[in-house]
């Protein structure tokens, strides 16, 4: 095995599709580009374990794995919540100077079980205010995140270009190979626009007309620092 891989190639890594290069090889839908499938797909999780291993997030990594990585780009926890029957566990981390923040859950099949990761969602707001929208694409190409439009709508119904777009990253494998290019862009000023954030645990009740951001609100209100995130009164 490659000891070390370049940024560039665990991307690519990343990218390929098992089942693409199994049809492209032996037919589509094939018994053969199945079981071929399969076996491609064991190689690449194989291989992007050890390219990943000890400095970002891949598949099957520990609990405790994550919260180093977490640790490694700056992000420092600040609220916990322990869950359901299994004693699960929910926290927010937020970087020491930067608007930046991370969710982290398990998720456990029972009380006595290895505790698993079930999300990993890392939120940056990107300054863009001085980019232009070329840039702007360059700059997002190849990142595995969804981020807010551009121009965002006025309560008077025009739109106005924003200063920056929030991102959210899927940081369950490669969290810092996707998401490292961006850091120097992040800002150090709160949001001025209430964003779209998902805090909640995987047990929390869904009911009829519950609202999700005021959950979010409260749990990140908890947080010493949210203020370095929320620019208005929650």
């Amino acid at each position: 095995m490659k000891e070390q891989f370049t940024l560039d190639e665990i991307k690519k890594i990343m990218n390929l599709d098992p089942i693409d290069i199994a049809e492209k090889t032996l037919g589509e839908k094939s018994e053969s580009s199945i079981w071929a499938g399969m076996a491609i797909n064991q190689i690449k999780h194989k291989t992007l374990q050890e390219a990943l291993k000890g400095h970002d997030t891949y598949w099957g990594c520990s609990f405790n794995e994550v919260e180093t990585v977490l640790k490694s780009i700056g992000l420092v926890q600040e609220y916990e919540e322990i869950f359901g029957k299994n004693q699960d566990i929910f926290r927010i981390y937020i970087h020491e100077n930067k608007t930046m923040f991370s969710t982290l859950e398990s998720f456990s099949f029972n009380n006595n079980s290895i505790k698993k990761i079930n999300t990993i969602n890392l939120y940056m707001a990107v300054n863009i205010k001085d980019l232009t929208n070329h840039e702007i694409s360059d700059l997002f190409r190849d990142t595995n995140c969804s981020r807010d439009a551009i121009e965002y709508r006025e309560k008077d119904g025009s739109f106005k270009r924003s200063d920056y777009v929030l991102c959210n990253f899927d940081g369950r494998i490669g969290l810092v190979s996707y998401s490292a290019h961006l850091f120097n862009h992040v800002m150090t000023t709160p949001l001025t626009r209430e964003p779209f954030l998902w805090l909640l645990n995987y047990e929390e009740p869904k009911q009829e007309g519950y609202d999700h951001y005021e959950i979010s609100m409260r749990k990140l209100k908890q947080c010493k620092s949210y203020k370095r995130i929320v620019g208005w009164e929650v």
